[in-house]
């Protein structure tokens, strides 16, 4: 006997996250129709910032703040589109993430994978804080999916989605450079990954990715902010790397779980394993 749920799954894994991602999303959006009569968090200041509809400002690219004000006034100058954006990236993130799933694993294992990361982020993340996070979250998704597509699969057809994606995450979030650069390293050290990059597809996609974030590469600039940060006193190194450490050991503490999940499914625990019993 297997629940219905379980069959569910095996039979309709596309149905099974359509249904799970909707119905967050609407209970998200009940939630802020019932409960949140101000926006949360930083939400009014990137509104404040979006209505002025600079290239660039002390929070960083432009593109969420933009977007955030053009969902404010399609929605007659009520907070809820913006609510309704903010999910709109979350079901387009789930979504992703089931597609980059069922290429590495399955339809079925990419189901239970994202409904684990629906239920730690159901309450525990900022969806309805519209802002540069949220939106990173779809681009950064997408940007895998394609990121496979291209490395693991030779679908030499996603160039043009993988550019504009990382053009449009470079014009969202200060985080965009450091995440395109792990994807960066993820293709040099693989032959695949080296394959791919050495075709002539690639020296376009870095074009076009240039393109798009030239409008907030020529204000940072203007600005004056492009510069090598300054090396700390001497007499402070001591207090940093405390600090550091204690970063890294709290970052370590948080990862338990996961390390001791790769412990236990590692193949000489299992060889151990056969071998007692």
């Amino acid at each position: 006997f297997s629940s219905l749920v379980i069959e569910l799954i095996r039979a309709r894994p596309r149905l099974v996250i359509l249904i799970a991602v909707l119905l967050q999303a609407a209970l998200w959006l009940m939630v802020s129709l019932a409960f949140y009569h101000s926006p949360p968090g930083d939400l009014p200041i990137a509104l404040a910032y979006g209505r002025e509809y600079q290239v660039g400002t002390g929070l960083g690219p432009p593109l969420a703040f933009w977007l955030g004000d053009i969902a404010y006034r399609v929605a007659g100058n009520h907070i809820f589109g913006v609510y309704l954006l903010a999910e709109l990236c979350s079901i387009i993130t789930f979504w992703a993430l089931f597609l980059l799933g069922r290429a590495l694993v399955g339809g079925q294992q990419a189901v239970l994978a994202v409904l684990l990361v629906m239920t730690v982020t159901a309450f525990g993340s900022s969806t309805l804080d519209f802002g540069p996070d949220v939106l990173a979250r779809p681009l950064w998704a997408l940007l895998l999916l394609h990121s496979w597509q291209l490395i693991g699969q030779g679908r030499r057809n996603a160039w043009f989605a993988f550019s504009i994606e990382a053009g449009v995450l470079l014009l969202t979030t200060f985080a965009g450079i450091e995440l395109l650069l792990l994807v960066a390293a993820f293709a040099v050290a693989t032959g695949q990954g080296r394959r791919t990059l050495s075709s002539l597809d690639s020296p376009f996609a870095l074009l076009v990715i240039v393109v798009l974030a030239l409008p907030y590469l020529i204000w940072l600039i203007r600005a004056g902010t492009l510069h090598l940060p300054h090396w700390p006193p001497l007499a402070d190194m001591h207090v940093r790397a405390v600090h550091w450490a204690r970063l890294v050991g709290g970052l370590l503490l948080a990862m338990a779980g996961v390390l001791i999940l790769i412990v236990a499914n590692s193949a000489y625990l299992a060889a151990y394993a056969g071998r007692w019993n």
